[in-house]
């Protein structure tokens, strides 16, 4: 507000809230205010930012359905709301925008754009309906989308050079905004430029998401029984892996001599399988000691910090994992909250204390995409992730860490309302878990130090609705049917 002689008082001022109508259907809360807040944060900048397009930010001259930032975002959304009708009707809009050759734009509607989406970014023909039939379970999904996957996978491997690279397009964004590639005469580590890419090489890059792509591709196809495509994607998917290790990783999953080593691309060869299962241990070992040669930070831009914290608790990190989770100094989502934040930011250096705001020509403190970090809270923190279309079978396998004390979230799927809930109880964990009316739970629950687990003084082997209990290392698993349960850490 400008032309004030003096500051208005509260109540001399009144907001509305333009937004999308979207039911709310994922809560979250925990024993850190901060990640409470965090949650918070992602749900304004979700609202201020899906309004009949899932923009990339509401508050400058952009405004736009950015490919990649709705992709990485889509997880965590899904989460918060039901966002299936939303992103139908913007699948529509990709629909119409893709070209003749299979390609997309950056951005959708693109508005006269002749851009080519990146990697990353174009790859949300695969990723959006893959997470739509996941989330929600609508059988005509894949079957309706596949023509577009495949159209665009082709489009892809038209793409890829000699050396089984896929290179070309619209490379600009790379791993967009990272802080790996810091300018030399920047001490607090600001990109580059205003639109870094980071220092993982775009080839890199590319030829990782042509074979997640493919990949997913191919598992539409086996659903929808398409034997021919199955074979096709997966044959991409074998040739973009073998030149990705032929051409940046030795054999023993370490980046080679000459490639610039960056956690992002450690966390693709980890999160996408390039590399053999020999080799994923010195790859972790490379990515922990990247993090912890940053002094416990992360560095990573738009593509390499939506698949981070997932990787590192995937591969047994899961320590590391909340403590990038809960960390508050720079670069970090508690840093922008200790700062004032209530939505989340476009760049880690939004704002920094002795240096003020980043660029303001490319600066946003309402952009989702960082916001990915909600689909960790609700699958990795409580634990609850579909295993089935529709979440018809779910699996609730919490990961308490860090400071943690408990960790609630609840979650109304198509099928009824999930929850997983756990709190340190004595020398164990208590748990309260709800399945819904014809669904089935696939539950991995730590028990600490505690010997079991008890439901009114009933050991859970006997509970009615438990079948199948085992016990892996230090956790007990079994299957759940519909109900409510408390569990309780058995004592002796």
């Amino acid at each position: 507000m400008t032309g004030l002689v003096k500051a208005p008082p509260l109540e001399a001022v009144s907001a509305k809230v333009l937004t999308s109508e979207l039911e709310e259907t994922g809560t979250f809360s925990c024993s850190n205010p901060m990640l409470e807040q965090l949650h918070r944060n992602i749900r304004w900048t979700m609202r201020g930012n899906f309004i009949d397009i899932p923009t990339d930010c509401p508050q400058r001259d952009e405004r736009l359905g950015w490919t990649g930032d709705a992709q990485v975002f889509l997880p965590a959304a899904s989460g918060l709301a039901d966002v299936e009708a939303f992103f139908r009707k913007w699948q529509l809009d990709l629909a119409d925008e893709q070209r003749e050759d299979g390609s997309v734009p950056d951005y959708v509607p693109s508005y006269g754009s002749d851009s080519e989406a990146d990697a990353a970014w174009g790859d949300a023909m695969c990723v959006i309906p893959t997470e739509l039939y996941l989330r929600y379970g609508d059988p005509e999904m894949l079957s309706e989308w596949l023509p577009r996957m495949v159209a665009f996978c082709d489009h892809l491997a038209r793409r890829v050079d000699a050396d089984g690279l896929r290179r070309g397009g619209n490379a600009f964004h790379g791993d967009w905004l990272a802080l790996d590639h810091p300018a030399p005469d920047d001490p607090a580590g600001a990109p580059a430029s205003p639109g870094s890419i980071g220092h993982t090489p775009a080839p890199l890059i590319q030829t990782a998401f042509l074979a997640y792509s493919c990949r997913l591709a191919a598992r539409a196809a086996a659903q929808v029984g398409d034997a021919t495509v199955v074979r096709t994607m997966q044959s991409r998917v074998d040739a973009a892996t073998d030149a990705l290790r032929g051409s940046y990783f030795a054999a023993d999953g370490r980046l080679r001599t000459g490639v610039p080593e960056t956690q992002t691309g450690y966390v693709l060869a980890l999160a996408f399988d390039v590399l053999p299962a020999e080799a994923r241990a010195a790859a972790l070992e490379r990515l922990v000691a990247l993090i912890e040669g940053n002094d416990g930070l992360l560095n990573t831009g738009f593509v390499g910090t939506s698949y981070l914290l997932q990787t590192l608790d995937r591969f047994g990190r899961t320590d590391l994992a909340y403590s990038l989770l809960e960390e508050e100094r720079f670069p970090s989502w508690g840093y922008s909250i200790a700062n004032g934040a209530t939505t989340i930011w476009e760049r880690w250096n939004g704002w920094l204390a002795g240096v003020g705001p980043s660029d303001p020509n490319m600066n946003s403190y309402n952009h989702y995409a960082f916001g990915s970090v909600a689909a960790f809270l609700h699958e990795r923190v409580c634990g609850l992730r579909p295993l089935e279309p529709g979440y018809r079978v779910a699996e609730v396998a919490p990961k308490p860490g860090g400071t943690l004390t408990h960790a609630s979230y609840r979650y109304n799927s198509i099928v009824g309302p999930w929850l997983s809930a756990w709190r340190v109880s004595g020398p164990g964990y208590a748990y309260h878990i709800t399945v819904p009316p014809g669904a089935t739970a696939r539950c991995r629950l730590p028990l600490g130090a505690a010997s079991g687990l008890v439901e009114d003084g009933v050991r859970l082997e006997e509970v009615t609705g438990v079948s199948n209990p085992r016990r892996p290392s230090d956790a007990i698993a079994f299957e759940l049917a519909s109900g409510e349960y408390r569990f309780q850490p058995a004592q002796g």
